[in-house]
């Protein structure tokens, strides 16, 4: 794996002396009988080989000098987002002969074959939805920067073991196409094509389809979200509320650079602030306002019908002395809160339970490992905050991703005028 420098500041390939041995003169030295891909020396982005710059092993774009507009766009669209950790890094290119040539970061695997492979998995430990994560921040800076990346797809996304994470980024910006308009349709592509990655990274199908190709036919046209086989086959709730949106026709598309707003990208630290904000804003209304409806309706299943049996006895003897006996997923929430409030003059049984970590994050998971829909089930039921007091730092931008939470929340007001 290398790590390349920072992007050089050139406009465009740098044209070499070819008076008498071109070669002895190119500072991009490349091994033409090492290609690692591109598919074929006729595509229009050209072949990829394997090469060294700076006494480093590279990857090499080699363009063929009438796909001069590809190689520009890969040039000049990597250069502006000036080397951001989740977009594929470029320190040099330059004219050889009738070929431009680029140098590029050399990766381990590509997402489809990570997916696929359990010795890549065991190699390079990184969880899917870091992976994910990783994808929507570098889609996001690219939109950011009015540019459409319009060919998403697994064999695009690489990645390498890293100190001290593993690395993600999106690659092949020879198709990205600059587009001045926010609401240009190819931004609209990328995330649709997004929506597909996920997908193929928690479904079955994307274990064992032999390409991208094949796995694009069998679920291209699918508009609906199978949350029983995302269960089963990942147990990753908050993905399965991210798919839902997504891919749901009937919820205006979000731009690339609000997907992470989504808590399934949350830090640890913001989704603990955020049961946090919940709980307070429970404590401070009135039973039975909608925030104690909506977050007990159909709460049986999250609490797994005993709440008191999923704690250790350390933690249960804490809610009990506390009188967390309801067991409704208010008093987890309340419970949590203290926890946080308290962490560092916990008593020695409690923070026993918590050690060795120093941080109060290891308290969501604790509770995330006993109560795995927790989480998702809380913000599905209380999104509708998200315009709220309070609640606007976890939703910023004009843009939200809970309007139809705020209209269930709406409707459960004119059903109940009297209890509010």
């Amino acid at each position: 794996m290398t790590s390349p420098c920072a992007c050089n500041s050139q406009k465009t390939p740098a044209k070499t002396d070819e008076s008498s041995d071109p070669s002895s003169s190119y500072k991009i030295k490349i091994d033409e009988e090492h290609e690692i891909g591109g598919g074929g020396r006729d595509a229009f982005c050209g072949p990829l080989f394997l090469g060294t710059f700076n006494n480093t092993k590279v990857a090499v774009r080699a363009y063929s000098d009438k796909q001069d507009t590809y190689a520009n766009n890969e040039i000049n669209h990597i250069r502006a987002v000036d080397g951001h950790p989740n977009i594929i890094h470029s320190p040099y290119s330059e004219v050889q002969g009738n070929r431009i040539c680029v140098v590029l970061e050399l990766f381990e695997a590509n997402l489809f074959d990570f997916i696929r492979t359990k010795e890549l998995q065991n190699t390079i430990k990184i969880k899917v939805e870091d992976v994910l994560d990783g994808v929507s921040q570098g889609l996001a800076a690219l939109h950011h920067r009015r540019i459409a990346l319009t060919n998403l797809k697994p064999t695009n996304i690489l990645l390498s073991r890293g100190f001290p994470n593993p690395k993600v980024v999106v690659a092949d910006l020879g198709f990205s196409k600059k587009k001045p308009s926010p609401t240009d349709p190819k931004y609209d592509k990328d995330l649709l094509d997004f929506a597909k990655l996920v997908q193929f990274c928690l479904t079955d199908p994307g274990k064992t389809a032999q390409g991208w190709e094949e796995y694009k036919k069998t679920t291209w046209d699918v508009t609906t979200w199978d949350v029983e086989v995302a269960q089963k086959e990942s147990c990753h709730f908050l993905a399965e509320h991210l798919i839902a949106r997504l891919t749901d026709p009937d919820v205006a598309k979000i731009p690339a650079s609000f997907i992470n707003r989504h808590p399934f990208f949350w830090s640890d630290d913001l989704k603990l602030d955020y049961i946090q904000a919940v709980s307070e804003k429970i404590k401070s209304v009135k039973f039975p306002a909608p925030e104690h409806h909506l977050l007990q309706m159909g709460s049986d299943d999250v609490m797994q019908n005993n709440f008191h049996a999923q704690l250790c006895p350390a933690i249960l003897q804490e809610a009990l002395k506390g009188h967390y006996i309801k067991e409704r997923v208010s008093d987890v929430l309340r419970l949590m809160r203290n926890f946080k409030a308290h962490f560092y003059e916990a008593k020695a049984p409690v923070s026993q339970v918590f050690s060795p970590t120093d941080e109060p994050t290891v308290i969501l998971e604790y509770f995330e490992q006993r109560f795995p829909e927790l989480l998702t089930f809380v913000f599905k039921a209380t999104q509708y905050l998200g315009h709220t007091k309070g609640f606007r730092r976890f939703f910023p931008g004009e843009i939200s991703l809970h309007e139809s939470a705020k209209d269930q929340h709406s409707d459960w007001n004119r059903k109940n005028p009297k209890r509010i």
